[in-house]
């Protein structure tokens, strides 16, 4: 079971978004009689996964039926799906809508499109894919990986001198490959993989490319995400500077009375 859950993670969230809308639609036109209308047989879902090890967010599209799952990532090697409680525990998917193979079909011919179908899965799906340049201080580690590892236990304990030495052979004169970063409902900008990217350019005190996966402030406004983009764009740590108590951001007015600014 062990292996089975490595091997389904390494398919699915490298590509989540792109063809699992049409595979789905595709799956719900070569259903059958008795599924075409019956949610309980047949169930087409929108929403999101996370992966509950990187912590890495992606919209997505998938088919459930007969205890199993189905989706575009892994249609060819387990063409038979994957058990639901594995995919659940692997992904705890948040479903935003459900629809029969009937309703999938009939949403699909109105809106000329696989999906999404809704305002809210359209503005989700354009809030992802940012790509930025913000100062690299302002980031944080989602995997706790500059506390925990033994690797960075040690080099904390290297000279400053030290430390600067490296990070200037790492920089080498700028990060190109971007960090892939959720912002969460506290403002905080974490990130899961890149570390060495990320410490290098912290240390020159260097602004660092990002690419957002999620923007859980500018999924609540723009008018938010733009206040606060602005704030950490000044050197501003989310956490240490902002909201040290870690309080979701819901409105604008709530950052502004958080932030004092």
């Amino acid at each position: 079971m062990k292996l089975l859950r490595e091997y389904i993670r390494s398919l699915l969230i490298e590509t989540a978004i792109g063809r699992c809308y049409p595979h789905v639609v595709k799956m719900a036109k070569g259903s059958s009689r008795e599924e075409f209308s019956d949610l309980t047989r047949f169930k087409v879902a929108h929403g999101r996964v996370t992966d509950k090890y990187s912590g890495e967010s992606v919209l997505h599209a998938w088919v459930e039926k007969g205890g199993m799952v189905f989706d575009w990532q892994t249609h060819s090697t387990k063409p038979d799906g994957i058990p639901k409680d594995v995919y659940y525990d692997m992904y705890t998917p948040e479903i935003h809508n459900e629809y029969t193979a009937e309703e999938t079909m009939v949403n699909c011919l109105k809106s000329g499109q696989a999906g999404p179908w809704t305002m809210q899965e359209s503005v989700l799906l354009e809030t992802a894919g940012q790509q930025l340049m913000v100062p690299a201080k302002i980031l944080g580690s989602d995997s706790g990986e500059y506390r925990t590892e033994p690797h960075w236990q040690n080099f904390r304990k290297l000279p400053k001198e030290e430390q600067i030495a490296w990070a200037e052979e790492h920089f080498g004169g700028g990060i190109r490959e971007p960090l892939r970063v959720r912002v969460y409902a506290d403002g905080a900008l974490m990130f899961s993989d890149g570390h060495h990217r990320a410490k290098a350019a912290m240390l020159l005190d260097e602004m660092i490319p990002i690419v957002i996966s999620r923007n859980q402030l500018q999924e609540k406004s723009d008018e938010l995400w733009e206040y606060w983009l602005d704030l950490v764009l000044q050197g501003l740590h989310p956490k240490y500077d902002l909201n040290p108590e870690g309080y979701n951001i819901r409105t604008l007015e709530d950052a502004k009375e958080l932030t004092g600014r």
